[in-house]
């Protein structure tokens, strides 16, 4: 009954050690911020593909309105400009989270401090 009653000592210290451990993670990272940075404009992006308005600024009817491919511009010179445009606009991820890149590694980090503190806790 000792060994039990050391065992559960050890666990419940583990897991406020854990727990304090995400937290002080989330705080320093200032996950909350972003992902209601990111939450936001997942809805706006969500928001423009589902209502129809994405899927119609990559198609050529608006290239022709805008004046591309009019005057001299080929129809692919106008197809490459909407390309570029369509992978500029992110609905302000890049501004306001930051590249997807950055973001993947700070996932990655995550569940790096993830995985360790599921491992203190089965210890």
């Amino acid at each position: 009954d000792g060994d039990a009653a050391l065992v559960q000592l050890v666990h419940v210290e583990v897991e406020k050690r854990a727990v304090a451990i995400i937290r002080s993670y989330t705080r320093e990272r200032e996950l909350a911020l972003h992902e209601t940075k990111a939450e936001r404009i997942a809805n706006a992006i969500e928001e423009r593909y589902t209502s129809g308005v994405g899927l119609q600024e990559t198609s050529l009817g608006p290239l022709t309105s805008l004046g591309l491919g009019v005057g001299g511009d080929s129809a692919q010179t106008a197809l490459e400009r909407a390309k570029l445009g369509a992978s500029e606009d992110d609905c302000g991820f890049t501004a306001e989270v930051g590249q997807l890149v950055d973001v993947d590694a700070a996932m990655e980090e995550a569940a790096l401090c993830l995985q360790h503190t599921e491992s203190y806790e089965r210890f």
